[in-house]
């Protein structure tokens, strides 16, 4: 696999992005300690504050919405097998679309799987209605690995010179472990079928001209522009500043010299003695200035 720079590499920044928060919440969890906190106050601090929390909470906390999707706490192997396929998957994607289509789409899935696993606990019946605090990234994994199939169902993930997969297998074996892994729950397997619309909407979205990403990075320059000052305007308004100070210089100094002229003229002319008082004065400091 080609693997672009740091700058054209979003889901090297996904990883990044993922990675910052898991640290953040091990680096809470021992500061909190440190102070005494039990880990039940922990959770409900922090924790219930960055997971996805129950339907019932969340007309008070809609923001865990956002931060659910790269929120991770259940230990170090865990978040390291979700970078390695969100890695295997999201590159792949990237090389067919573009680095520009990896963000949006890990949010939009990361969104509309939580949408999905919110909903599902208005479904009648104790295995919806049990649904607990959700965190992790189990939604845009589903939907990049199902992207990267829509993409190209025939493409083959090279492990070796000589070893390759097709993609297709190596996505129903990650999709069977993750149900596996989330125990068959009704209320996280709506989660997953969020995510893997997301990612087949995504891709049919672009295959018929729209660019469903495009005003997330137009809102970022628009920000961005706030912070970061114009160079090149800087440059101009500087530019055009110390111009109308040297036009302004000029204009006096080349009156100053036309009114000196004329002083000049008339001492010719009538004498100095003929001079006001004002006149004299200009050509006195006149000849101080020309010394």
């Amino acid at each position: 696999m080609n693997v672009p720079g740091y700058n054209n590499n979003a889901i090297l920044h996904v990883i990044l992005a993922n990675g910052v928060v898991f640290v953040g919440l091990g680096m809470s969890w021992v500061v909190m300690n440190m102070m005494h906190f039990s880990d039940a106050e922990f959770y409900q601090k922090v924790i219930a504050n960055v997971s996805l929390v129950p339907l019932s909470q969340f007309h008070w906390k809609v923001w865990t919405l956002f931060t659910y999707g790269v929120a991770h706490y259940s230990g170090f192997w865990n978040i390291i097998s979700d970078m390695i396929w969100l890695y295997l998957f999201g590159n792949v994607v990237q090389g067919l679309i573009g680095y520009r289509q990896i963000i949006p789409l890990y949010i939009y899935s990361s969104v509309v799987g939580g949408i999905f696993y919110l909903v599902s606990q208005m479904i009648p019946g104790p295995s919806f209605a049990g649904a607990q605090y959700m965190m992790g990234c189990q939604a845009p994994l589903i939907a990049f690995a199902v992207a990267a199939i829509t993409i190209s169902p025939s493409y083959r993930l090279y492990f070796t010179p000589t070893f390759s997969l097709p993609i297709t297998v190596v996505a129903g074996v990650f999709i069977l472990l993750m149900l596996v892994g989330i125990g068959f729950h009704p209320a996280m397997m709506c989660m997953l079928l969020g995510g893997a619309l997301t990612g087949f909407g995504y891709v049919r979205l672009l295959r018929s001209g729209y660019k469903p990403g495009t005003w997330m990075y137009d809102v970022w320059a628009k920000i961005e522009s706030i912070f970061t000052p114009n160079e090149d305007a800087i440059r101009r308004k500087n530019s055009k500043k110390r111009n109308e100070v040297l036009n302004t210089a000029f204009q006096k100094r080349t009156a100053t010299q036309k009114r000196i002229d004329d002083i000049l003229d008339k001492i010719n002319q009538k004498g100095y003695n003929s001079l006001t008082a004002e006149e004299k004065d200009i050509l006195q400091k006149a000849g101080k200035d020309s010394e």
